[in-house]
């Protein structure tokens, strides 16, 4: 099981990754976040929870967001892309 301070981390980790992320894997972290603080107990639960957190906003637009998640896709399946 999770300390304290690691189910914190996790948190911490989510919640900054997401404003930094490609909207796919935004959405994904976010699911994965819920499934691990839904198997922690209340007490460490609520404590993870209610850390106060701020994550600074990405100086990516929704644009270069959508940009970037096509641009992973296509490396993952390992098609040529051609950049202009």
């Amino acid at each position: 099981m999770f300390s304290q301070v690691e189910a914190k981390a996790l948190v911490a980790c989510a919640r900054i990754a997401q404003s930094r992320l490609d909207p796919e894997l935004a959405a994904a972290a976010e699911y994965a976040l819920h499934k691990i603080v839904s198997v922690l107990p209340s007490g460490l639960r609520a404590s993870a929870e209610s850390m106060a957190l701020h994550a600074p906003a990405s100086s990516l637009d929704d644009t270069t967001r959508w940009q970037l998640q096509r641009l992973r896709q296509a490396i993952q399946a390992k098609r040529k892309l051609r950049l202009q």
